[in-house]
């Protein structure tokens, strides 16, 4: 999104179709990505709400990130991480240290969800440029915009990929002799 919205950001029209179509396939990437993850997670054992949770406010975050850097806005970037952070100290503190809720879903969903309230802050109070309009989706915009995504995909499966092989090795191979445990 920051490439397209930083390249036509001062041409309105195509920014608005470049936003509109974005705000289409986002989505979509959302769900086909949790049709694929959620029967894996129930099948391996480790399905959570608060995973999902996590997966939600991220997207979120990073699809404002991607808005945010293309309008060359980094003030709005930070009042939203900042947010987050201050949203998430305050429910530590008043659920997890206040009211002794001891839980990891409960972390889970602070970390989580903790982005919903400064983006929805920000889009009513200082909402960024642009519009989005059903008519102007496109399925060629679309295509474009997918073209030019599948290597930012590709390389961040291959970077999971490599962060957490260690990890899935560990728990599948392991065992606590083994371990020092």
């Amino acid at each position: 999104i920051a490439r397209f919205v930083s390249q036509y950001r001062s041409d309105e029209k195509t920014l608005d179709s470049v936003l509109s179509n974005s705000l289409f396939v986002i989505p979509g990437i959302f769900l086909v990505s949790l049709l694929v993850a959620v029967p894996i997670l129930w099948a391996l054992g480790k399905f959570n709400i608060g995973i999902l949770a996590i997966f939600l406010g991220e997207t979120l975050f990073y699809v404002y990130w991607g808005l945010a850097s293309g309008f060359l806005e980094p003030r709005r970037l930070t009042v939203a991480y900042l947010g987050s952070n201050l949203v998430q100290i305050l429910l530590v503190i008043v659920l997890i240290a206040v009211l002794q809720i001891r839980s990891t879903t409960l972390a889970l969903l602070i970390y989580g969800l903790s982005y919903l309230i400064p983006l929805a802050l920000l889009a009513i109070f200082w909402p960024l440029p642009g519009h989005v309009r059903s008519h102007l989706v496109d399925p060629r915009i679309i295509r474009r915009l997918l073209q030019f995504s599948v290597p930012i995909w590709i390389s961040h499966a291959c970077y999971t990929f490599s962060l957490s092989i260690d990890l899935l090795m560990l728990e599948r191979r392991g065992n606590e002799p083994r371990l020092g445990a």
